[in-house]
């Protein structure tokens, strides 16, 4: 794959995915036929004459379609470097975990390091950047992290209620068993290319982490000098 390849996916990854999606429409729509013994519309969704306007598109871009799903792994592996690389530029902390998981840290608080209880991640599965298959994140997610087992009893729900209306602003609604809040990060812009992609994403970690670390080790504080 050449890197304009890969800038193209990645741009144009959300409809690459909605056109590959389109495969499953049209599986369905073939199985009702031949289930229902109609030959006459088995055969004009195969050659794309059904009628139906995006199937026909499917129908008739098929390969090309394919083509551009195929380019996936190795788009996601260039996206994966360039996170890597962003971080590395930064001096921020880069953990590969099990089954593919990378995970980025941003200190700015010199209260917040590996060992304290709540910090800001950045985090993903290689395998998953800017995939098409509707399965797993396409994007790196932005989170921030507290595991109930570093807590003391009631340290969860200080932190959450402490953070949430600054993480809310940066859009982390989103709440998961060791993740206090988290979004998504949006998609390669038409502005963007993967480089100056992943250095917004390392942009949007450091805002988290100067915005909610303070709040969160403040709560933790105080509940303790309480």
């Amino acid at each position: 794959m050449s890197a304009h390849e890969i800038e193209v996916f990645a741009r144009h990854r959300d409809q690459i995915e909605e056109w590959a999606c389109l495969e499953g429409r049209f599986d369905e729509l073939i199985r009702e036929a031949v289930t229902a013994g109609d030959a006459e519309r088995a055969i004009s969704l195969a050659k794309g004459h059904s009628g139906d306007e995006q199937v026909d598109f499917f129908v008739r871009n098929r390969q090309t379609i394919a083509e551009w799903k195929a380019l996936q792994p190795d788009a996601a592996a260039a996206l994966h470097a360039e996170l890597i690389a962003a971080a590395q530029r930064l001096g921020f902390e880069i953990v590969l975990g099990h089954n593919g998981w990378t995970t980025i840290h941003a200190y700015h608080d010199q209260r917040d390091t590996a060992a304290a209880p709540v910090t800001t991640e950045l985090a993903w599965t290689k395998r998953n950047l800017l995939g098409v298959k509707g399965d797993g994140h396409p994007y790196p997610r932005l989170a921030l992290w507290a595991i109930d087992e570093n807590l003391a009893p009631g340290q969860r729900e200080q932190i959450y209620s402490s953070t949430k209306s600054a993480a809310h602003a940066l859009g982390m609604t989103r709440k998961a068993q060791a993740w206090v809040h988290w979004r998504p990060l949006d998609g390669v812009s038409q502005s963007q290319n993967v480089k100056s992609y992943a250095a917004g994403c390392m942009a949007a970690l450091s805002e988290a982490s100067e915005q909610l670390i303070p709040l969160a080790l403040q709560a933790l504080s105080e509940q303790t000098a309480g």
